[in-house]
């Protein structure tokens, strides 16, 4: 490492002596933090790929990683080993639970441009960033590092400078960590996206160390890491590239809803002298195959699906000539979850009849 570095991460570590030695849980709270903002990242890259479907999975890794973190801060110790931090944290971990279960629902939605998806995405992962550096904060075992610019930390322009800063940190023993810090860049996308280069800046003024990598011309994400005192901490940075990265409009067919679907209807009926009663309830079936339906149950009938999941279709019941018309919505997701639901009306010999049904894959 640059002797700048060496020199400034020893100047500070000595100042830590007589700081007391945090749980042992701190670094585990630390690695489940880093954990969200490492699968949001690499869901950014899955939907710049065109994966939306891995993008979700990582997402609901996230998401249950995000979770299981906010248990662990109501253990007694997490309050001891957060510090003062305990209060910031723990407001921020469920501000960040919410948005990453409002990135994986847009990111698993056709309907929802992979711009939208990413830009839902970048904020929950930002909010990550933001969460772990707050946890940084506290001294813990080898050397914490973060981005030096809080306002863009995690996403980056092209061909821009990323800063980082290193602050002190204990060894096993609960004295200074003097080790000299090994610092290591991988360009995970492996296209450029993050170049490999470290270069050594001058300390800040309270004498920590900085250092800064370069983003290259394409988007993808990137890795750094800063092992100490036997201690590896990592933190993930991406390239948003150009600006259309993303695709801003939204390409949807009829045949996402192809197949055979099966489900219920429900309603109560009115007799021709205006006596209500309940509908004896009963089951749907049909099938879908390049926006046609055709009903099989009850009786039979035909119908079309559109691209966007509006649907109208219509036929005769089985028995007792009744006639039948139903419209609703299917949806379909890209994680592979479909439905379908709506409202219907019938005319039988003797009166009238509503309900609503729904329908699955």
């Amino acid at each position: 490492m640059h002797r700048t570095l060496r020199t400034a991460v020893v100047a500070a570590a000595l100042a830590l002596a007589s700081e007391p030695s945090r749980a042992a849980d701190h670094a585990t709270l630390e690695t489940m933090l880093g954990d969200v903002v490492e699968n949001a990242v690499t869901a950014m890259d899955r939907v710049a790929a065109g994966d939306r479907a891995g993008a979700v999975t990582l997402l609901s890794d996230a998401g249950v990683v995000a979770s299981a973190f906010r248990d662990a801060l109501e253990v007694p110790d997490s309050r001891t080993s957060l510090g003062r931090e305990f209060g910031p944290v723990r407001s921020a971990a469920k501000t960040l639970s919410s948005s990453l279960r409002t990135a994986q629902r847009r990111t698993d939605d056709p309907l929802v441009s992979s711009h939208r998806a990413a830009a839902s995405i970048r904020k929950s992962a930002r909010l990550g960033v933001r969460t772990l550096a707050r946890a940084r904060r506290v001294p813990a075992r080898g050397v914490a590092f973060v981005e030096t610019n809080a306002r863009t930390a995690g996403f980056h322009g092209t061909d821009s400078a990323i800063g980082f800063t290193v602050f002190p940190g204990l060894a096993s023993d609960g004295g200074p960590c003097l080790e000299d810090p090994v610092v290591q860049v991988f360009d995970v996308t492996g296209n450029g996206a993050i170049l490999t280069t470290v270069t050594a800046l001058p300390p800040d003024r309270r004498g920590n160390p900085r250092f800064e990598i370069l983003t290259g011309s394409v988007a993808g994400s990137g890795r750094v890491e800063v092992t100490a005192c036997g201690v590896t901490r990592r933190w993930l940075v991406y390239n948003r590239g150009v600006p259309d990265t993303f695709p801003r409009t939204v390409t949807v067919t009829a045949d996402r809803f192809d197949g055979l679907w099966t489900g219920s209807y429900s309603g109560r009926a009115t007799l021709a002298d205006g006596t209500q009663v309940p509908f004896t309830p009963g089951s749907v079936a049909f099938s879908v195959a390049g926006g046609v339906l055709t009903v099989t149950d009850p009786g039979s009938g035909t119908g079309s699906v559109s691209p966007f999941g509006k649907t109208l279709f219509s036929g005769r019941g089985a028995v007792d000539d009744t006639t039948y018309s139903y419209q609703g919505t299917f949806t379909s997701t890209f994680s592979g979850t479909a439905s379908a639901s709506g409202n219907w009306t019938a005319r039988f010999p003797g009166g009238t009849a509503r309900g609503t049904w729904r329908a699955s894959r």
